[in-house]
């Protein structure tokens, strides 16, 4: 504002010079001279208001650009970012700490769990995981109940994603089977076995509902022979 309070009363200061000037007598060469040399600095002063907006403009949108650029390329880092721990849990990014609202199986019945940077999760307390190859293929827990752990036992495809998982429990057993779709998703689970002695088997099936920026699910629904359940997590990142 202090600018174009000055460049108003430089104009004012302007049209009052001529108005002198032109008040019925013919200018001097001085006076002419003096015109000629307000009126070129006037010209440059309006000249470098414009220079100077044109350039806030330009840094501006420099600035938007390099924001968005920045945001593009942390979304594919995030993408592109996968571990063997990171796809067990249906995860890709520098995850930092997942949560659920139910309890996870492959946590050991945990609701939450966080990883390292480089992708590694970190093992709950009163848990053991065991690996093959870097990869998780058991996952042990200590049940308070009865007070002896339990735990599961996994199968792998390729990509790290589990293609089947055995339980052996006290009160019985069975086996898990898991689907996936084009998308590499969740989409289909088969379980069957005994509890104690008689037979089970479910099936489940999971529709995805909202994602978070970087591509991994926030929110599913599960449809079993038991009925629906919503299971919603939350991500945080590095």
């Amino acid at each position: 504002m202090k600018n174009v309070f000055k460049y108003a009363c430089s104009i004012a200061l302007a049209l009052s010079s001529v108005a002198c000037f032109n008040n019925g007598s013919e200018l001097t060469s001085k006076e002419a001279a003096e015109l000629d040399s307000f009126r070129r600095a006037e010209a440059e002063k309006t000249q470098a208001i414009e220079k100077f907006r044109q350039d806030s403009i330009a840094q501006v949108q420099k600035q938007k650009k390099k924001t968005l650029e920045d945001s593009i390329r942390k979304a594919e880092m995030h993408k592109n970012f996968v571990t063997p721990d990171l796809t067990f849990f249906e995860l890709r990014g520098q995850v930092k700490s997942v949560s659920y609202n139910y309890y996870e199986a492959k946590l050991g019945f945990k609701k939450s769990a966080s990883f390292t940077a480089n992708g590694t999760v970190v093992t709950p307390k009163g848990v053991k995981l065991k690996r093959s190859n870097g990869k998780i293929k058991e996952v042990e827990y200590y049940e308070d109940l009865i007070g002896q752990w339990l735990g599961d036992s996994f199968i792998t495809n390729d990509n790290g994603q589990i293609i089947s998982s055995d339980y052996t429990g006290p009160d019985g057993s069975g086996t898990e089977k898991f689907y996936y779709d084009d998308n590499g998703r969740l989409s289909k689970t088969t379980t069957s076995g005994h509890i104690d002695g008689e037979p089970f088997h479910n099936t489940s099936t999971f529709s995805y509902k909202s994602f978070d920026q970087y591509g991994n699910w926030t929110k599913r629904i599960e449809k079993s022979s038991y009925g629906n359940s919503t299971q919603t997590r939350k991500i945080t990142y590095y």
